[in-house]
């Protein structure tokens, strides 16, 4: 439980998205509703870290004009204007590198957690009690008929 990751061959997912596929299969999402769902939080992560690095830069262009202001005598470095780095795109592999895994890829992992989970899902079912067990009787009962060959 202190790992943090269910790991395939390929790669891994978190305990939260994995939680995240839990949640998806009870609600009937499936794992393209959950491919959604963790693209739209995503792309809400990284438009989040724009905006405070846009913020960043306000402030610190904000402050250096507050204080050519305040000088007397203004320097030559007051009058360079400095660059900063672009934040990146979504998808750069230099930069934020967002990427989702794919709904084959999301519906390998829910298998694999389910089966981890299967021995405990099987203990808790044995505990159970015969009237806690939702009973099928919609099967029907063949008679057994006894042919005569004569």
């Amino acid at each position: 439980m202190a790992f943090p990751a269910t790991l395939s061959y390929r790669a891994g997912l978190s305990r939260n998205v994995i939680s995240q596929l839990h949640v998806g299969n009870q609600n009937k999402m499936g794992p393209s509703g959950v491919r959604s769902l963790l693209f739209e939080m995503h792309t809400l992560r990284f438009n989040i870290l724009q905006a405070q690095y846009c913020e960043a830069i306000f402030e610190l262009v904000c402050g250096r004009q507050l204080l050519r202001s305040a000088q007397t005598q203004p320097s030559l470095h007051s009058y360079i204007s400095e660059t900063f780095p672009s934040f990146g795109t979504f998808s750069d592999p230099q930069h934020y590198a967002g990427f989702v895994p794919s709904e084959h890829y999301l519906a390998e992992m829910m298998n694999k957690a389910i089966e981890l989970e299967e021995a405990e899902a099987n203990q808790h079912t044995a505990c159970l009690g015969p009237d806690q067990i939702a009973m099928d009787d919609s099967h029907k009962v063949c008679a057994y008929i006894k042919y005569d060959a004569s």
